[in-house]
Order: C-alpha cells, then structure tokens, then sequence
C-alpha cells in the first residue's frame, strides 16, 4: 500500500496544536486547522537608504528568523507549491515556483490556473536551478518550513531574502502566513470569510447528522476520512455533521487526518450520506460484499467521483477548497 499524495505531507505534521485566530466564528470553524498565524510582521519601513533607496519591513517567519524584506514585493519566488497556491489566492503571480514534476497540471486545481499559475516559470522543487533563479531579478523567496528543515536550500539566500512558511494549517492558514509576509492581512481576512461563507451558506442546505468520506487503497483496504482531516473538519463544521467514524479509530488517525483501514471494517462507514473518492486503476469500493449494507448505500445518499477531484487543498489553495466544499455540499443537498 503506497501512501497518497493526499496524505503525505498530513503525516509530516508533528504537532498542529497552537493558538488560532481571533475572531470567534472563525475559530469554531478553524479549530480543526490548529495554527494559522505562526508568520507576524514586527517592523514597520526600513531605512530607504539602506535599503537602495526601496521601503522595507521586517517579519519573523516560521522559524522565528527575523527578515528584512521589500515593504511590497513585486517580483515573488515560491519554493513549494503550498505557498504557490497561497500567492495566486492572493493576486500575486509568482515568477517561478517549485513543483513536484508531473504533478503541477494534474494536482494543481483550475482555480489557479485561472488566477494565472500557466503564466508560472515551474522548476522541480526539490532540484532548484539556483542559476535560472538568480536571473529573475527576484525580491522575495518565500517557501513551507517542512521543505527548509530537510536541509538543501541555503542558496536560496543568494537569490533574494527567505521567509519560511508555516503550511501546516491548510490552505487557511498558509493564505494568512503569506499575507502576513506581504502585508496583506486584511484581503486575507476578506477572502477567508467569502470563502467560509459560501461553504456555510451551501452547508445550510443538507440534512444530515452525519457523513463518511473514503477512498479505496488497493488490496481490499480503503481509506477513511476523519474530522480530524483539515477539509473534512472544516466540512462538517460547515454542515453541522459529524464525520464517521471519528479521529479514535486509530492509534494513527488523528495525526494522518484518516486511517487506513482492512476490508472487514467496511461497515465503520456509518454516516447518513457517502462521499467516495475513486481512484484509477484500484478497485472500487463497491466490489466488497459489506459495500451494500451501509447505511449510505441502502438510502442512495452516496456521492461518487475520481480522485483527482479531491485535490490535496494545500495545492489547490483556498479559492478551491472553498469550491470542492461547496460542490460537496450541493451534490449531498441534490440527493435528499
């Protein structure tokens, strides 16, 4: 069984236990997301003469480094495609970003596409080309804090001045550390409550006391989804529903935000409607005897569709979690 990309960088996650922000319809909603504010601007304009003649400001990143940067960067590079995503949310196209080859059409949502990332200089992330970068004329690198603490990317400091980010959160809090690197916080904080109101708005529509996500894993097993995933979280907070079954599950669950479970456990599918996520080339759910029996499957309340449609929401960003969310939430209402 060979770990999807949508559960790669959730289990790289030690800890996502922190303060959330302030505002308090927001943190019953992104208490599922644990910390969206590790980034905070701590300087107001640098000296311009020291600077070329250019304002600046100074922000603690995610490793509690304090950088100098330009008080408006123009010319933005983005080490990963989390801060990518983060960056195009936020009306900034970055002059390159570092991509996973291969996966930058495929797991990048059209969202982006259409906020303008086919106009991005893509290069693989984890082999960056220091010699095509420094020849952007860029002012700014920002990349996640996981992607640094594997080491290797200290030449980015010879391209422009580094601000790691905190993409821990999900695509809320990624939006809310780059703006802060950028000093947009408040478009961050209107486009989050847009986003989030779409998704209650869509929510108000479903009937439900309870919902099961999944998706198959080869050789029987299956994935299960739990309210501890960062979109499922959100989605049940956004529907009133509780996600069956529960973080408890596993040992694991809570950590991965799901667990991997064998065949026979089918059954622990339990809630009111059923989101299955296919993946090619894996046999479906459906081929396990247990399939017909759940609770889902006898009231027709199940919701079908491949797995590319589940983008991981740490690449798809925010202005595309905020969609997959709310076709969900359509989908589910037309059925009841």
């Amino acid at each position: 069984m060979t770990p999807t990309l949508l559960h790669a960088v959730q289990r790289s996650i030690p800890d996502r236990r922190a303060p959330v922000v302030d505002d308090a319809t927001r943190r019953q909603l992104l208490g599922v997301l644990g910390a969206a504010g590790l980034l905070s601007a701590c300087g107001g304009e640098g000296d311009p003469a020291a600077s070329g003649g250019a304002r600046t400001r100074e922000v603690v990143d995610a490793s509690g480094t304090t950088v100098r940067i330009p008080a408006d960067p123009q010319r933005v590079v983005a080490g990963d495609i989390n801060t990518t995503a983060a960056l195009l949310d936020l009306g900034v196209v970055p002059v390159a970003a570092g991509v996973v080859p291969g996966l930058f059409e495929k797991d990048f949502h059209p969202e982006l596409f259409a906020l303008g990332a086919g106009e991005i200089d893509a290069y693989t992330r984890d082999e960056p080309n220091y010699e095509l970068l420094a020849g952007l004329d860029a002012d700014l690198v920002v990349i996640a804090q996981f992607m640094v603490d594997q080491g290797g990317f200290d030449r980015y400091r010879d391209i422009a001045p580094v601000v790691t980010i905190n993409t821990t959160p999900g695509a809320i809090g990624t939006v809310e550390n780059v703006a802060a690197a950028l000093g947009r916080e408040e478009q961050a904080r209107d486009l989050i409550d847009g986003v989030l109101a779409d998704v209650r708005t869509a929510g108000r529509r479903v009937r439900l006391d309870s919902l099961s996500l999944a998706h198959p894993a080869g050789d029987g097993q299956f994935f299960v989804f739990t309210d501890a995933h960062v979109i499922t979280g959100l989605l049940a907070e956004a529907l009133g529903v509780d996600i069956r079954p529960g973080s408890d599950i596993t040992a694991e669950a809570e950590l991965q935000g799901g667990a991997y479970l064998s065949p026979e456990l089918l059954a622990e599918l339990s809630g009111e409607a059923l989101v299955v996520f296919d993946i090619e080339g894996v046999p479906p759910l459906s081929g396990n005897p247990l399939y017909a029996n759940l609770p889902a499957v006898r009231s027709g309340l199940v919701v079908e569709g491949g797995f590319d449609t589940w983008t991981y929401e740490g690449f798809g960003g925010l202005r595309a979690m905020g969609a997959l969310l709310t076709d969900l939430a359509d989908r589910i209402a037309a059925l009841q």
